[in-house]
């Protein structure tokens, strides 16, 4: 009954750092959402001034970020953020598409270069098992939902799997650009 413990290897134990600050971004997010309710008014201006002042490139790059590793948050927050500041929804949506793209060739790219190497790190085995197991289910129809969803996107894990190129853009990418025309441009209206 004496059970000792193994000594975790190196990928266990980078594993296990990627999951710690992983609950602590989950956390923080959390956090920052609670009081963004709480303090809207002050948020809403802190938030039209950021984005007055840095614009287009700063919701560019933070798209391109977020499209690239998977993250809680998607860009319709960036769209939502910037639908309640009054900045330009044309200038807002392009910015998120252009960045949704080069985000998605980057995040597609290293799942084809490195496979699931990366992938492990990000996500648990239980989970990957469970995403293989839907795309082998629905096919491109998962990648589809995923895509025209707010839920995070993962287009590192779908070049891992060795999606072609073609069905990635047309069943991933060019609906993704889309919802974002239509959440963006619907949002500003109501």
């Amino acid at each position: 009954m004496n059970k000792t413990k193994e000594p975790l290897t190196k990928k266990e134990k980078i594993k296990k750092k990627v999951k710690s600050i992983s609950l602590i971004v989950s956390i923080l997010v959390v956090m920052l959402f609670i009081l963004a309710l709480i303090y809207y008014s002050k948020l809403d201006i802190a938030v039209s001034t950021g984005i007055n002042k840095y614009g287009v490139i700063a919701i560019f790059l933070i798209t391109i970020f977020l499209e690239s590793f998977p993250q809680l948050l998607s860009p319709q927050a960036i769209l939502i953020s910037i639908i309640a500041s009054d900045f330009n929804i044309s200038l807002a949506v392009l910015s998120v598409s252009i960045g949704s793209i080069i985000g998605s060739i980057i995040g597609f790219y290293i799942g084809k270069k490195y496979m699931f190497e990366i992938v492990d790190y990000l996500i648990t085995e239980k989970k990957k098992k469970k995403m293989i197991k839907h795309v082998d289910t629905y096919g491109t129809y998962f990648l589809f939902l995923s895509a025209i969803t707010p839920l995070p996107y993962f287009p590192m894990f779908f070049g891992a799997l060795s999606m072609r190129w073609k069905k990635f853009v047309f069943f991933g990418m060019a609906p993704r650009i889309i919802s974002f025309f239509i959440f963006g441009y619907l949002g500003y209206i109501f």
